[in-house]
C-alpha cells in the first residue's frame, strides 16, 4: 500500500542528478517488530515521498464472476480492513513530513502541496490516505511457499514432490533414474557435489573447498551429471530440472546426505 506526500521544489533537480528514484529507507513504525514495516520512497520528479506499507495486515478475496472461464474474476482487495494498515501508514507519512523538516533539506522544498500544511491532525491524515493509498506490489509467482497446510511447496521445494509422487516419478523419470546404473557411493559423490554447487551458487571454487576436492575434480563431477540427465547447470530451466532431480532424490533415498 502507497499513500503520496508531495512538496513543491524550492530548486530543480539538475538533470544530471535525476535518478527516478533518489533513495529509499526500511524502517520500522514501533518497537517489538522482527522486521521492518515500511519502506518510505523518495522520487526525483517533483519531489513526491511515497509512504510505503510493506507488510499489510488486511487481506484482499478473489472470486469467480460466473462459470464462464473467460469472464474476469471478482477482486475486492479489501484495503484498510485492517486499521492497523491505516494506521502505521499514518505514521509513515508523519515520518516523511519529520524527514522532510531537517535542515539539509530547506533548500530543496519550497512548501508541502500533498496533503499540504492545513492537514495536520491523525485524523486529517487517515482521510488523506484513504483518498489517495494505490497498490503496489512485484509479482513473483502463485505458489505460495511455507510450511502450513495453505503451502504449496516448502523452502527446498519437497512437499509438491513428497504429495505427488506419482507426479514426481512421472515429470523425473528421465532425470531422477540416470543415477540408478551407478555404484551407490558413486551416486552420493555426484549428489553431494551437485548439492554443494547449489548451495553456493554456481562457485566450484568454494564446492572444492568444502568438499576438500580440486577444482577440476568438481567440474568433472558436475560434466558426469549433465552426461547423464541431459541437462545442463548453466541453463536456468536445466539447472531447476536438476535441483528438483535431486530433492526427489533424496527424499527416495533416506539417510544422512550431508555435504
Amino acid at each position: 500500500m502507497l499513500a503520496r506526500r508531495l512538496v513543491d521544489a524550492g530548486q530543480p533537480t539538475p538533470a544530471w542528478a535525476a535518478q527516478g528514484l533518489e533513495a529509499q529507507l526500511f524502517a520500522t513504525t514501533r518497537p517489538g517488530l522482527i522486521a521492518p514495516d515500511i519502506q518510505p520512497l523518495f522520487l526525483s520528479w517533483v519531489y513526491p515521498l511515497v509512504a510505503q506499507l510493506l507488510h499489510p495486515y488486511s487481506r484482499g478475496e478473489m472470486r469467480l464472476r460466473s462459470a464462464d472461464p473467460t469472464d474476469a474474476p471478482r477482486y475486492d482487495p479489501r484495503v484498510f480492513s485492517d486499521p492497523r494498515d491505516l494506521e502505521t501508514l499514518v505514521d509513515n507519512l508523519e515520518l516523511l513530513r519529520e524527514i522532510a523538516a531537517q535542515e539539509a533539506l530547506y533548500e530543496w522544498i519550497d512548501v508541502e502541496a500533498i496533503p499540504g500544511p492545513g492537514l495536520r491532525s491523525r485524523e486529517q491524515l487517515r482521510d488523506h490516505a484513504r483518498a489517495t493509498v494505490v497498490s503496489g506490489h512485484h509479482q513473483i509467482g502463485t505458489a505460495r511457499m511455507g510450511l502450513d497446510a495453505a503451502s504449496v511447496v516448502d523452502a527446498q521445494l519437497r512437499a509438491l514432490i513428497a504429495a505427488q509422487p506419482e507426479l514426481a516419478a512421472d515429470v523425473l523419470a528421465d532425470t531422477i533414474t540416470a543415477f540408478d546404473g551407478l555404484h551407490p557411493d558413486d551416486t552420493d559423490a555426484l549428489v553431494r557435489t551437485a548439492l554443494a554447487w547449489f548451495e553456493f551458487r554456481g562457485s566450484t571454487a568454494a564446492v572444492g573447498k568444502r568438499l576438500h576436492l580440486h577444482r577440476n575434480t568438481v567440474l568433472h563431477r558436475l560434466e558426469r551429471i549433465e552426461k547423464l540427465t541431459g541437462a545442463a547447470f548453466a541453463v536456468p530451466a536445466g539447472a531447476a530440472l536438476l535441483y528438483v532431480t535431486l530433492q526427489a532424490w533424496l527424499l527416495r533415498t533416506p539417510g544422512e546426505h550431508t555435504i
